[in-house]
């Protein structure tokens, strides 16, 4: 099979030589990076170049999180639980205020490349949602109360 017509406009000479080198190994099953063996678990990369890809996606996702979190907390991110306190990031999720996660996630669809934090950046961070550490967020949706501070999770009961 041939390389594929370049499509997206006017590319230079280089960047169409590497689209087709690309294209190439990529179709001989070979790391599209450096030519060597694919990767058993990694569609194009070697086992190299995908710990590369995925150090460097990990860093963009965490200053994503991080810029999202700071958001909804005003501030240094933290678990918005009265008395909770958790302020690590690893631990830290972001809470459908309304309980409506449920709903939300099917309106997103099975797009997994989509998290909710992207989301959330790419629809202006709209109102509607807080930050809960991994524990105050189970809780919320499966008890009255928080068992940590007795306090409801109702947003409206919660105090300021």
């Amino acid at each position: 099979m041939g390389p594929m017509p370049m499509t997206h406009g006017t590319r230079s000479k280089y960047e169409q030589k590497r689209l087709i080198l690309y294209q190439r190994r990529r179709d001989d099953g070979l790391c599209i990076q450096c030519g060597g063996p694919q990767s058993s678990t990694c569609k194009g990369l070697c086992d190299k170049h995908r710990d590369i890809q995925y150090r460097a996606q990990s860093k963009h996702h965490g200053n994503r999180k991080l810029r999202v979190m700071t958001y909804y907390c005003g501030g240094y991110p933290h678990c918005q639980c009265p008395g909770c306190g958790v302020s690590y990031l690893g631990f830290l999720q972001i809470d459908h205020v309304n309980g409506d996660g449920r709903e939300h996630r099917k309106q997103l669809g099975t797009r997994k490349s989509v998290s909710l934090t992207s989301w959330l950046e790419e629809n202006g961070l709209p109102s509607g949602f807080q930050v809960l550490c991994a524990n105050c967020n189970w809780a919320k949706g499966r008890k009255e109360k928080c068992p940590m501070h007795g306090l409801s999770h109702s947003p409206l009961d919660m105090p300021t």
